[in-house]
């Protein structure tokens, strides 16, 4: 199998997400998780990924690179530009150290 970033970066070691939806590969997971998630086709995938965790970053980058935003109304909104798509996956602030 050829290397694709996509796959790797989106998809979890955990073998539970596996079973989600009768999908087995991580492959499966991507093909149905990204458009899903983020109302992107995979086609239309920069061939870099950033993930963010504010929707004002992916605001910022799609406003200095001219495009607009995708999925707004999806959970992971994104912007793509120049082969790079950034997406707020929505993991929310990390928790402060104690």
């Amino acid at each position: 199998m050829k290397f694709d970033p996509r796959v790797i970066i989106i998809s979890s070691e955990n073998p539970i997400f596996a079973k989600i939806d009768g999908m087995k590969t991580k492959e499966e997971i991507v093909r149905n998780w990204l458009p899903r998630y983020t109302g992107l086709q995979l086609e239309e995938f920069g061939k870099y990924i950033l993930l963010t965790n504010f929707d004002h970053y992916v605001d910022l980058f799609a406003e200095w690179n001219g495009v607009d935003v995708v999925g707004k109304d999806r959970p992971m909104p994104n912007a793509t530009a120049n082969n790079i798509t950034i997406i707020n996956f929505g993991m929310g602030t990390a928790m402060p150290l104690r």
